[in-house]
């Protein structure tokens, strides 16, 4: 199946909605593995200047928007493209005959999550938790551990494998991990484990609305994540700025 793609500095990304997305999921052939990216504006501006990781997101079988300044991104090029829920497609898909397993968090929020899920999807095909160990970027490809991890997922032969790390790790488990695996898709939604675990608060729907999630997480902790909102933004727009004015002056 052929999907249309647009760009954004260099990252294509597949103009699909949200109900063409679960559809497409709940009637995929599985024998296929592959894997689905949610990049971030912090991975899109990482992509930019690096290649592997710009591949590695073409590559995908969907690379879906994430956030709402990305989606006015893509609208400003002219394209009707609108963020992509992966918390509502989890939500939806977990309520299908799909099996799942999910990949993240530490081991005392998994023992949450598995709770959580099992209180509000409680004929989920769920096929099992894990934690991963923790690992830099440059320690994920051919860690043994992580290998033996999806070996043992491979086992258990779930549909769909949702990696909860953090964006771009989880992109570069999945792109490295697909030789691990004899069939499913990897879904990397990062932070959708902690919403589901009730971790974090997402906020209110006026928030999800509205595109500031972001926002929201931030006045919640400041400490943390000002510095890195604040510098992922500019880097962000700067790169926009300098990719319209090139494409004016040709």
């Amino acid at each position: 199946m052929t999907l249309s793609k647009f760009d954004i500095l260099g990252v294509k990304f597949n103009l699909i909605n949200e109900k063409e997305v679960i559809e497409l999921l709940l009637n995929y052939d599985y024998k296929n593995k592959n894997y689905i990216c949610f990049p971030s504006t912090d991975t899109i501006t990482l992509a930019e200047k690096n290649n592997t990781l710009q591949q590695i997101l073409n590559n995908s079988f969907l690379t879906l928007i994430d956030g709402k300044f990305t989606e006015l991104i893509a609208r400003y090029k002219g394209k009707n493209a609108k963020v992509t829920s992966a918390f509502n497609i989890l939500d939806t898909l977990l309520q299908s005959n799909l099996s799942h397993f999910f990949y993240g968090l530490s081991e005392e929020d998994i023992i949450i999550l598995k709770a959580k899920l099992k209180e509000k999807y409680p004929e989920a095909r769920i096929l099992g938790f894990k934690s991963p160990p923790f690992l830099s970027l440059n320690e994920i490809k051919d860690n043994i551990s992580v290998q033996s991890d999806f070996e043992f997922i491979n086992s258990l032969k779930p549909d769909l494998i949702w990696l909860g790390i953090s964006t771009p790790k989880q992109d570069y488990m999945a792109h490295y991990n697909l030789q691990n695996i004899d069939q499913g898709l990897f879904v990397c939604i990062g932070a959708v484990f902690l919403y589901m675990a009730d971790l974090v608060n997402p906020g209110p729907s006026w928030v999800k609305k509205l595109g500031i999630k972001w926002l929201y997480r931030l006045i919640q902790e400041p400490k943390r994540l000002w510095k890195h909102t604040l510098l992922t933004s500019f880097d962000f727009i700067k790169l926009i700025i300098k990719e319209t004015f090139k494409k004016k002056k040709s």
